[in-house]
């Protein structure tokens, strides 16, 4: 007859048990002696009991010792066997660096590379390994500063340094040896708070960092700043990445010269003159990638300079540039910088204005040049989405086949500002290759649709136009009117409805209209609408459509496709595939 497990442990565990009291002589209870004269029976028996007990928890021990260690092993074993420990140590290696913080990131809580190490002994040891992983330091408590020292060997190092307490950033700073700092790659400095250490900090930045890319230094307060910015003598020339945040250093220092992406911030007493030496800085970095100018103002009310001051009135081009954001930047500074650079066609240009902008024909202009050549991802925009708001201004282009696209927003205006900038910017941006526009919540309902039809009337080569949540009367503009000799977009084709109050009798003369019936007078030339789009129009009801396929080619009743050949629906997957 075959035993049950739990037997076979038992019988196991009794004859442990038994060796474990061989072999443990010395802790065997006393012996009973009849001729004592004491005798307390009850305190033998719990001695015996107490023996009892410490040799079955001696063997348990044991057993969980060797339980953790035969587990240990399997798991180890297993591990081995999963998908990521398929891949290389060197592979896993760069996932541990991209997991930790880095200089270039915001300070985060991090517990990279600890937290790795306790996976497994195969994480452990490649961790262990990686010096890179061990080269983003940031204000760790200081105990580990030399291990992390210690480990990232001779790998560049990445440096962030903020305020804890009143001394210990520059403390922490003083156990890092001109020896690492020549091996320091970024370095990131948050100044606030430092406005009684900040010569301290100007010194001990002025030790040579030869191998220094990244430089990033930031602070609240602008006041704080030395008279002429601040010293960093040790920059040298093989920097490529520079940000400055309520902290300037002027742009006759050499620190600014072959960057690649430059990111200067909360600069409110800018003098207007400066701009000319921001060309230069520039010019001095034929290969920049990224420039940005964030809440930058000026304190004078002199007009710009004039023309000679710049490199012989040349324009500087910037072919490699890959991102133009100008946001919060006084408008003259904005004009003077948009009239002398030159940037490709496939880059990205943002641009924030919350300057209050005189009510005139050119608002538009004192923004953007009147002749934007130089501005390449603008003129070459095909789709533009213009979001109106009673008070703000903002649209959003791209160019499908340069890749380029730009981003302009104007804040703070008066009331009515959409549409205002709407009329001028189609006037005064040129946009010759637009062929689809999209207004978004033009809505309010006393506005003037008049520089809607103007504005439209700038955009000839657009073949599709879309109404997001905007009044009817917006909409009706896009009626042929042959008795006004009316006849804006020519060339479109395609319209969409979404969320608009229009009524049918308006739709019907709109689509009509728009149809160029043979026989009509007077013609006017143009391409017939070929599509209609209509999406929670909830004036209009499904009754509609036989009477819109009359003049249309293709109405769609939210997802539904209505043909005028067959006049019946069918899926637009159906429509697709045939």
């Amino acid at each position: 007859m075959e035993l049950s497990l739990s037997t076979i442990i038992s019988s196991l565990f009794q004859m442990l048990l038994d060796r474990a009291q061989l072999d443990r002589v010395n802790g065997d209870p006393p012996a009973h002696n009849p001729e004592s004269p004491s005798i307390d029976l009850a305190a033998e028996a719990r001695a015996a009991l107490d023996y009892k007990l410490n040799i079955i928890e001696l063997m348990v021990n044991l057993f969980n010792d060797h339980a953790a260690r035969l587990l240990s092993t399997i798991r180890h074993r297993r591990n081995q066997h999963a998908p990521i420990h398929r891949l290389p140590p060197e592979m896993i290696s760069l996932i541990f660096e991209l997991a930790g913080p880095g200089a270039q990131r915001c300070y985060l809580k991090n517990d990279v590379p600890f937290n790795v190490m306790q996976v497994s002994r195969d994480w452990r040891q490649i961790a262990m390994e990686s010096p890179r992983v061990w080269a983003h330091i940031s204000m760790i408590p200081e105990p580990l500063l030399s291990t992390f020292l210690e480990r990232s060997k001779n790998v560049p190092l990445e440096l962030t340094f903020y305020r804890t307490t009143r001394k210990a950033m520059l403390h922490y700073m003083s156990h890092i040896s001109p020896l690492h700092l020549e091996r320091t790659r970024a370095l990131k400095i948050d100044l606030t708070g430092m406005e009684m250490q900040i010569r301290k900090v100007e010194s001990w930045l002025s030790t040579p960092l030869p191998a220094l890319e990244r430089l990033e230094i930031s602070q609240l307060a602008e006041e704080l700043v030395p008279p002429g910015g601040l010293n960093v003598g040790g920059v040298t020339a093989r920097l490529r990445h520079l940000s400055l945040e309520g902290f300037f250093i002027p742009f006759d220092h050499p620190i600014y010269s072959n960057l690649v992406t430059l990111t200067l911030q909360s600069f409110a007493h800018i003098e207007t003159h400066t701009a000319v030496l921001l060309l230069r800085v520039l010019e001095a970095s034929p290969f920049l990638e990224e420039l940005s100018l964030q809440d930058v103002g000026r304190t004078t009310a002199e007009p710009a300079p004039p023309a000679e001051r710049v490199s012989s009135t040349q324009m500087v081009n910037l072919p490699h540039l890959r991102l133009l954001c100008l946001i919060r930047v006084a408008v003259p500074i904005t004009q003077f910088l948009f009239a002398h650079i030159t940037i490709p066609a496939s880059s990205r240009t943002v641009l924030t204005v919350a300057d209050v902008l005189p009510p005139g024909d050119e608002d538009i202009a004192t923004i953007i040049p009147s002749q934007p050549e130089s501005l390449r991802n603008i003129t070459a925009t095909t789709e533009l989405t213009i979001f109106g708001k009673e008070r703000a201004f903002q649209a959003e282009g791209r160019a499908l086949e340069s890749g380029g696209s730009f981003f302009l927003a104007i804040a703070n205006g008066e009331s009515g500002l959409s549409y205002r900038v709407l009329e001028r910017f189609a006037k005064v941006v040129p946009m010759p290759h637009l062929q689809a526009l999209t207004l978004f919540g033009f809505n309010r309902s006393k506005k003037d649709p008049g520089g809607l039809a103007r504005a439209l009337g700038h955009l000839t080569s657009l073949t599709t136009l879309q109404f997001h949540i905007c009044h009817p009367t917006l909409v009706e503009i896009v009626t042929v009117s042959r008795a006004r000799d009316r006849h804006v977009c020519p060339l479109l084709q395609n319209l969409t409805l979404l969320a608009c109050s229009i009524k049918e009798e308006a739709l019907l003369k709109l689509v009509r209209s728009r149809a160029f019936v043979p026989g009509d007078e007077p013609s006017l030339p143009g391409q017939p609408l070929e599509r209609l789009d209509l999406i929670d129009c909830w004036k209009l009801t499904r009754e509609v459509i036989p009477k819109l396929l009359e003049y249309v080619k293709v109405v769609y009743w939210g997802a539904r496709r209505f043909e005028q050949v067959k006049a019946e629906s069918v899926s637009a997957e159906n429509s697709e595939s045939g």
